[in-house]
């Protein structure tokens, strides 16, 4: 074999077996193309205050579940992320309030979520494993697609990630979505999730969002570190439940 052919060759496979399986994958949802044959789900979601079925709580989530009634009676409120400007996490994150709007992105390999107070959700869709990495507010979410449908397998959630408001999800949080069209504007998400600090079964309920085709995505207050503005154009620093001027000191 000539020098130059062979020097090529050996290169090539080199490269070969540095680059990452998933780099390979052609799934759907793989390339432009495929993303083309995806579900529409363009537009700005809100989320569908439904009823949710009785949590499977276990001794630990009942704690949980008195200490938060408890601080509710003395202070009127709880502990809570979007208190302070922190975003929940996964799972509480991909619903919530009506100004939580969010909108969802198909790029090659990857579904993103992005919502209006700054959380946003990658799920990756182009094969690769969970990382050994710590647990994060996003979580680590890998995807593929059943027809239609996106099936996501979420864990390593931050031990502090809030199932709903105030509520922590604990350790070892596991989640199997399926994300789907029920009709042309509501998006269901059906969550079977696994926390073992606070349910003793797998908790099956699930989210649904309504689409607004013609709405724009503007940034929550929180976006400015914790800075809003009242109706009379005055600029305010949220903290807690009191809000101060900016730059005024604390009473």
């Amino acid at each position: 074999m000539p020098a130059k052919i062979f020097y090529t060759t050996c290169v090539t496979l080199a490269l070969a077996a540095a680059w990452p399986a998933h780099a390979a994958n052609t799934g759907h949802g793989a390339t432009w193309d495929e993303i083309k044959m995806l579900p529409d789900w363009t537009g700005v979601w809100t989320w569908i205050p439904d009823k949710r079925p009785a949590m499977p709580v276990n001794a630990g989530g009942q704690a949980e579940l008195d200490k938060m009634a408890q601080e509710r009676k003395v202070t009127g409120d709880v502990t809570a992320r979007q208190k302070r400007c922190m975003v929940s996490g996964w799972p509480s994150g991909v619903g919530g309030p009506e100004e939580y709007s969010e909108e969802w992105i198909f790029t090659p390999g990857q579904v993103t979520m992005t919502g209006a107070i700054g959380f946003v959700r990658r799920i990756h869709t182009d094969g690769r494993k969970h990382h050994a990495g710590p647990g994060t507010i996003e979580a680590d979410s890998i995807g593929h697609w059943e027809g239609d449908t996106l099936v996501v397998d979420t864990s390593s959630a931050q031990e502090g990630n809030e199932l709903y408001y105030g509520f922590v999800g604990g350790k070892n949080m596991h989640g199997i979505e399926r994300i789907h069209l029920s009709d042309q504007n509501t998006l269901t998400i059906d969550l079977d999730l696994d926390a073992p600090d606070i349910f003793s079964t797998a908790y099956k309920f699930p989210t649904r969002l309504k689409r607004h085709a013609d709405w724009t995505t503007l940034e929550m207050n929180c976006a400015q570190n914790q800075r809003s503005v009242d109706e009379k154009g005055n600029q305010t620093m949220i903290l807690d439940k009191q809000s101060y001027s900016a730059g005024k000191d604390e009473e």
